[in-house]
């Protein structure tokens, strides 16, 4: 169980510092291809998180 708990942080930090640096990023760009990637990487990442 603690093991578990573990791994949800750490996948919560992942999640944080991927929104905070890598989506934030491509949505203020101009670069209309990257922000739909990071879009897609986003939904993917809340999917395997949900899981």
């Amino acid at each position: 169980m603690a093991v578990r708990a573990a791994l949800l942080r750490v996948e919560s930090e992942v999640l944080k510092d991927h929104l905070d640096h890598c989506v934030m990023g491509a949505m203020t760009g101009d670069d209309l291809a990257d922000r739909q990637a990071k879009a897609s990487e986003l939904i993917e990442l809340l999917c395997r998180a949900s899981r």
